[in-house]
């Protein structure tokens, strides 16, 4: 069921009703979707495979970079992160979601997530603090007209960009981004040559796959300990590969 429409100079962006949750539709085949927070739902939300990135490490701080509508901010909440911060480019899609829940229902208002509307990279660092994950979900083809976000170099995929999550994390922090499968590998040698070019001998590179070709790629900086993995591994029901120091260009391809 569509409930509004905003556009803006770089989107048009709808808001659909879908069954139990709430679905943002912008950039022509793009979508961002919340639920009504509540404790059921952070009930289903932590039994999720997509919560898997707030599994590693500590759960202290988080900054999602690309945050939509919420669900992500929700997925946070559910895992008990004391200190959340969201950023979104696309204030329309804030405004119809503000619009649309109130109070508790609405993750954003909650104590434990800061809202920033404005470009990621430019936020994140006027923050001038550490977090023990850094997360971009589903933002890698954010603005690309056509399905082939390969087509241009990404603001959030550059080499600068992976130094400064890099450098912004804690000492055990964790970088995470989940993108289509080829997505991923599209980019993960630029996190490669980054850990490469500081030298960096105790953290890892996990990639989690499942069979609907979406991955997810994370940066251990002290490394993925057995038991992390593990349950990671069993969480997804799907393949894990890690390895001290990151994957070479040919480890990859195969």
């Amino acid at each position: 069921m569509h409930i509004a429409s905003k556009d803006n100079l770089f989107s048009h962006v709808q808001l659909f009703k879908e069954d139990d949750k709430y679905v943002v539709r912008y950039g022509c085949i793009r979508r961002t979707t919340v639920l009504e927070f509540n404790d059921l739902v952070k009930k289903q939300l932590k039994d999720n495979f997509y919560t898997i990135p707030y599994e590693l490490k500590d759960k202290g701080s988080v900054a999602i970079l690309g945050a939509g509508a919420g669900i992500e901010v929700e997925r946070a909440l559910a895992m008990d992160y004391q200190d959340i911060v969201g950023i979104e480019i696309n204030k329309d899609i804030i405004d119809l979601i503000n619009q649309t829940l109130v109070g508790s229902k609405n993750p954003y208002n909650h104590d434990r997530v800061h809202l920033i509307i404005g470009e990621a990279r430019r936020e994140l660092s006027k923050l001038e603090k550490k977090f023990d994950l850094i997360y971009i979900p589903h933002s890698g083809k954010y603005g690309v007209i056509g399905i082939n976000g390969l087509t241009v170099s990404n603001y959030l995929f550059t080499k600068e960009a992976m130094e400064q999550y890099y450098d912004q994390l804690t000492d055990t922090g964790t970088f995470a981004f989940a993108e289509n499968g080829y997505f991923v590998h599209f980019n993960i040698d630029t996190l490669i040559s980054v850990l490469k070019e500081k030298n960096v001998r105790g953290g890892e590179i996990l990639l989690i796959q499942t069979k609907r070709y979406y991955e997810i790629a994370f940066l251990a900086k002290e490394g993925v300990r057995k038991s992390e993995a593990e349950r990671l591994q069993s969480s997804a029901g799907a393949l894990g590969l890690f390895k001290k120091g990151g994957f070479s260009e040919d480890e990859i391809k195969r």
